[in-house]
């Protein structure tokens, strides 16, 4: 089971607001099972690394959209 957070649309400005950006870390580390003791397993790894490659993609689309938005 992949653990994909809701897909996302095309970044826009108000994804670039910090409250927004906040809230969304918020909803991504409140994910059942997201925090574990010292060890980490297989599973785990299995489980949310489709999360941390979601959030390295929207990551980057914001980036871009930054320095499309300082390079005017």
């Amino acid at each position: 089971m992949t653990n994909r957070l809701p897909a996302t649309a095309p970044v826009t400005a108000g994804d670039l607001d910090a409250a927004h950006v906040a809230q969304e870390s918020c909803r991504t580390v409140g994910t059942p099972g997201f925090y574990l003791g010292r060890k980490v397993g297989a599973d785990y790894v299995g489980r949310f690394t489709p999360v941390m490659e979601q959030q390295l993609e929207v990551a980057g689309a914001r980036v871009a959209a930054i320095l499309n938005r300082v390079s005017r």
